[in-house]
């Protein structure tokens, strides 16, 4: 078993590596919702139209919750592709409404329109070998 942890083709390990750190730095966004000072900042900052939302503090809170436990599931390759699939339409929303997709690197976008891709790649990869979802699978088809 550690030999093929270990010793598994490159492209797997790599896959592995940053799926958990992309899921993990996706929940580490997902904090600020415990953050009073930024939750008002936040709140503040949309202005008086609120992107459209009737409930824009609800819909912050959703936003910020999705981040966490999706980004945990992306992490530990459980649900993988629904996890991706939220995290790509949420991805899609902020980069239209708070970034008027400005995406480029010189815009304030780009952190969230990588974050869209890493989603997109993964909904179409999946979670690889060494996830919950191949493990769950395989005791499933036993």
């Amino acid at each position: 078993m550690i030999s093929r942890v270990f010793f598994a083709s490159p492209v797997t390990n790599v896959l592995v590596i940053v799926r958990v750190f992309v899921g993990l730095w996706m929940a580490w966004y997902g904090k600020d919702v415990f953050s009073n000072i930024w939750f008002e900042d936040q709140v503040e900052g949309w202005g008086p139209y609120k992107y459209g939302f009737s409930n824009p503090i609800l819909t912050l809170y959703f936003a910020k919750v999705s981040e966490i436990v999706f980004g945990l599931c992306l992490a530990l390759g459980l649900l993988t592709r629904l996890s991706c699939f939220v995290l790509l339409i949420m991805m899609t929303i902020v980069m239209g409404l708070a970034y008027q997709w400005q995406v480029l690197p010189h815009d304030q976008g780009q952190v969230s329109f990588l974050y869209w891709l890493f989603s997109f790649m993964f909904l179409c990869l999946g979670g690889g070998k060494y996830s919950l979802d191949a493990i769950l699978n395989s005791q499933v088809s036993e």
